[in-house]
Order: C-alpha cells, then sequence, then structure tokens
C-alpha cells in the first residue's frame, strides 16, 4: 500500500514552491506505541508556507518535509499503548 504526499524535494530561494513535489510513498507501519493515520484532508495555510520559504530549509534532505500542520485523518494502524483507539476512529488535529 502507498500514500500520496506534497514533499519539498530542493530549496529554490527565490521560487521556494517550485521545489515542491507530489511523491508517491509506503505507507509506514505502527511501532510499539504509535499510531498511524490515514490522512484524509489537509490544509496549508500560511505557517506552512513560511516554512518552507524560510532558509531553514535550505539544507533539509530532499523530501523531507511535508507542508500542512493541520489536517483529518482516521487511524489506520496502532501499536500496543493506544488500546483504547480502534481502528477507523476519526481523528481530527
Amino acid at each position: 500500500m502507498s500514500n500520496r504526499a506534497v514533499v519539498l524535494q530542493k530549496f529554490v530561494p527565490n521560487n521556494p514552491e517550485a521545489g515542491l513535489a507530489l511523491v508517491t510513498k509506503p505507507v509506514p507501519k505502527a511501532e510499539p506505541g504509535q499510531v498511524v493515520v490515514r490522512i484524509i484532508l489537509r490544509a496549508l495555510n500560511p505557517t506552512d508556507l513560511l516554512s518552507y520559504r524560510s532558509e531553514g530549509y535550505a539544507h533539509a534532505k530532499p523530501g523531507s518535509f511535508t507542508p500542512g500542520s493541520e489536517g483529518v485523518g482516521i487511524v489506520h494502524d496502532v501499536r500496543n499503548s493506544f488500546h483504547a483507539l480502534p481502528a477507523s476512529f476519526p481523528l481530527v488535529h
């Protein structure tokens, strides 16, 4: 199974949006004490734009930054200490 994500592939100082790319990534597996959430909607807002326009991402590893700090999703995988969250539990962040 895989998912799609917009990531910062490279930092372009005068046009940061040019460094964004839509990529396919494998869905991670939850490790003990973790929850994997399938994001179904993610918004971009001014704070996200400021983050990837900053010089702090000029030396970031390609693909390491995904804009969008708020989203809505459904629990996909649960491990160990999160027994109380059933699969398909809706989440809002």
